[in-house]
C-alpha cells in the first residue's frame, strides 16, 4: 500500500437514546442536538496531508492528515442509524420534474436488494446526522478534492488521465438503471484506494454553499453520479451547490474523521 494510505476501521458501541434531527429551519439549526456514537464499521483510509492549491479560486491550503470512508454510506448502514433514532427515514426525492420517471431512491425500512447501494435522496441535515452518530463528520470540499485528485499527483479524474469507461458508474439515466453497488466499479479508484469518488452519487460536504434563494443555507457537493452524461462533469474539480433541504436521487455522502479518528 502506498505511503499515506493506511486502512483502518472505526468500531464501537452506540450511545443512546438518540433523537432524530429536526426539519431544517433556522431554529432547528441553532438548537440542533445530534447524538454522537462510535458505531461505524465502514473501513476508512488515512490520507496524508500537505500543501494544496485548490481548483478555485486557486488559494493555498495546508491540509492536515485525515481519514475518509472507503466507499459511500450504504442503505443498510443508514437504516441502522434510522433504527437507532439518530436519522430520519428518507425514501423520496425533494425535486421531481413532471416528465421524470419515479425517482430511484434506494432506502426502504426493510432489507431490500439495494442495501449495498449508496444511500441517496438524503438531505444534508441527515447526512451530517449520520456521520455524527457514527463518530465522524462530513468532509470539507478541499479534503474531498485532495483525496480525489491523488493528493500531489493532481489527477484530472479520480483514476488518472484516461477517459471514463463502463467501469465507472455514470451515463445510466437513459437505461433507468439507478445507482451501482458501492465499490463495484474497477476504474473508479483513487490513488489511496478510495472507491466511487468519480461516479455513483455526488457527495455532500460540510463546506457552505448557496441555496436557491438569497440567504438560504446551502452546502457544496462534489463528484459525478450515475446520472452524469458529460465527461467533464466527472473531473475532480467539478462541484455543485444545493440548499441543505434538497434530496436528489443522484446525491449521497460519505464520512470523514481526523487522523486520530476524532470528529
Amino acid at each position: 500500500m502506498r505511503a499515506g494510505a493506511v486502512l483502518v476501521f472505526a468500531l464501537g458501541g452506540c450511545r443512546g437514546p438518540a433523537t432524530p434531527p429536526e426539519p431544517d429551519t433556522a431554529e432547528s439549526r441553532s438548537n440542533a442536538s445530534i447524538p454522537t456514537g462510535q458505531v461505524s464499521d465502514v473501513a476508512m483510509i488515512a490520507i496524508a496531508g500537505g500543501p494544496f492549491v485548490d481548483s478555485r479560486p486557486g488559494e493555498l491550503h495546508e491540509l492536515a492528515p485525515f481519514r475518509l470512508d472507503v466507499h459511500e454510506v450504504t442503505v443498510a448502514a443508514y437504516r441502522a442509524c434510522v433504527e437507532a433514532g439518530a436519522c430520519r427515514a428518507q425514501s423520496s426525492a425533494w425535486w421531481r420534474d413532471e416528465e421524470q420517471q419515479e425517482p430511484q431512491c434506494n432506502f426502504t425500512a426493510e432489507v431490500n436488494p439495494r442495501d449495498a447501494h449508496p444511500m441517496n435522496c438524503v438531505d444534508w441535515t441527515n447526512a451530517a446526522a449520520y456521520c455524527r452518530w457514527a463518530g465522524k463528520r462530513l468532509p470539507t470540499e478541499w479534503e474531498w478534492e485532495w483525496a480525489a485528485r491523488g493528493r500531489d499527483e493532481e489527477r484530472h479524474y479520480v483514476w488518472g488521465a484516461s477517459e471514463p469507461d463502463e467501469r465507472v458508474c455514470w451515463q445510466r439515466e437513459f437505461i433507468e438503471a439507478g445507482t451501482c453497488e458501492v465499490a463495484s466499479m474497477a476504474t473508479d479508484v483513487s490513488r489511496d484506494g478510495i472507491r466511487d469518488l468519480g461516479g455513483n452519487v455526488r457527495e455532500w460536504t460540510d463546506t457552505p454553499g448557496e441555496g436557491f434563494a438569497e440567504g438560504e443555507p446551502g452546502r457544496l457537493n462534489r463528484g459525478g453520479s450515475w446520472k452524469t452524461r458529460e465527461e467533464s462533469d466527472l473531473r475532480v474539480t467539478d462541484y455543485y451547490s444545493y440548499p441543505v433541504r434538497v434530496r436528489l436521487e443522484e446525491l449521497g455522502f460519505r464520512c470523514a474523521a481526523g487522523a486520530d479518528g476524532s470528529q
